[in-house]
């Protein structure tokens, strides 16, 4: 004997069940199922419930975009916006929509995010730099006395857009201004002693271009070669992977480099322009274990030029594995296979892959390709963080929804595809 609630979830799983099947694996369905389908199906109380839980049982999804005109009129003719959006439509083309096409936010709630974090302490790094080039100087000159006084004068400018409100509202908000001044004294300490330690010198810093802000570009003068390198600081774990930069996911620091090399040309029309490196700077004030170097644990990551003037121009005493850069000398002073370093000439391939793959994105964008097709490399998904779970009803035991599967390289692979890509 079953109560109606009993019937229904047996009805439920029945369904989930048949969803699964084909039609005439249906037909083969059990006598009870079928019974018990019909009993509520041909009640008028249930009958519209039977039908909703049907639909969702047999549902498949498929993908058929907005359009050129819908996609036209919610983006304009010509796209605007950051590397990070053509990033984020790399990541999950229904979540590009959702925040570039829909305009959806979350809503505010008062308090303060790591990305409150993230923010304040760019401002500060920038505030910084504007502060040192205002007194004549450059980071290396500074004595540790008057660092100590910009550092303290750039926090609280940095977070005077909270003043009043929530970095005061309690002791913890009040420690996190604390944290945030140590968190720029150790990070001005490191890229400091990076740039002491070889030949670059910032050229420029919050570079802006039309498809975003650079943090910083350094340069460094060989006879008539100028070798370029961009840094951007980042105050999550982000670490440099170039099979994400392949498939799209990290586009930004390539197309930043392409962007600084432009702004280097025009500055200096006699050099001759070559890139030196890419890296991410990760904002933390880490613990290090006795004997351990502090300066290799801010050590940037990314991808840097195998040219010895680079390699020289940013470690003048490069010997076994650096502090500042992501390379080991090997004891006949070849550099050893866990070296992140690269050719000039897959500099070169890497930037003109990621500017042809950043002009495929805006031509699907301009499609109206709005696909729920999140990522998927390795462990990690487009899925991970994503704040429009609750919207997208991606779930992979519809019919339909898949993830897309990405290939994982190591980077001598990587380069290899790009090539065969640009060759054809």
């Amino acid at each position: 004997m079953w109560t109606a609630r009993d019937g229904l979830q047996q009805l439920i799983a029945g369904l989930r069940e048949a969803g699964d099947k084909n039609l005439e694996q249906l037909k083969e369905a059990q006598g009870e199922f079928l019974e018990l389908f019909s009993r509520f199906y041909g009640k008028e109380e249930y009958k519209k419930l039977v039908e909703k839980l049907t639909d969702a049982a047999f549902f498949v999804y498929e993908d058929k975009g907005i359009g050129r005109e819908a996609a036209r009129a919610l983006y304009g003719q010509n796209l605007q916006g950051s590397v990070t959006r053509l990033e984020q439509f790399a990541a999950c083309a229904y979540a590009h929509f959702l925040a570039y096409g829909l305009k959806l936010k979350e809503r505010e709630e008062y308090r303060f995010e790591a990305m409150d974090l993230g923010n304040i302490v760019h401002k500060a790094l920038e505030l910084f730099s504007n502060k040192v080039i205002k007194e004549g100087l450059t980071w290396e000159e500074l004595e540790e006395e008057k660092q100590r006084e910009l550092v303290e004068e750039c926090v609280q400018e940095s977070i005077a857009c909270y003043e009043n409100t929530i970095l005061y509202s309690s002791a913890r908000n009040e420690y996190m201004i604390f944290r945030i001044r140590k968190l720029l004294e150790r990070t001005i300490w490191a890229l400091t002693k990076q740039l002491e330690k070889g030949n670059f010198r910032i050229s420029a810093s919050e570079l802006k271009f039309g498809g975003g802000k650079i943090d910083r570009v350094d340069t460094c003068e060989s006879g008539e070669k100028l070798y370029v390198k961009v840094i951007d600081y980042k105050t999550g774990s982000k670490a440099f992977d170039i099979t994400a930069m392949y498939h799209g996911l990290q586009m930004q620091l390539m197309i930043y480099l392409g962007a600084a090399m432009e702004y280097e040309k025009r500055r200096h029309p006699e050099k001759e322009l070559h890139p030196a490196g890419v890296f991410y700077y990760q904002v933390k004030d880490p613990l290090v274990e006795k004997g351990d170097s502090l300066l290799k644990e801010l050590r940037p990551d990314g991808l840097v030029s195998d040219v010895e003037d680079v390699l020289k121009g940013m470690d003048r005493q490069l010997e076994g594995e650096s502090e500042v850069i992501p390379v080991k000398r090997n004891k006949d002073q070849s550099l050893a296979k866990s070296s992140k370093a690269v050719s000039e000439e897959d500099f070169d391939v890497m930037l003109r892959y990621v500017r042809g793959l950043a002009e495929q994105m805006q031509e699907r964008i301009q499609r109206g390709e709005t696909g729920i097709y999140p990522y998927l490399l390795g462990q990690k998904s487009g899925c991970d963080y994503c704040k429009y779970q609750e919207i997208c009803g991606f779930d992979l035991a519809f019919e339909g929804c898949e993830y897309h599967r990405m290939k994982s390289w190591k980077k001598d692979e990587v380069l290899e595809q790009m090539r065969k890509e640009l060759e054809s």
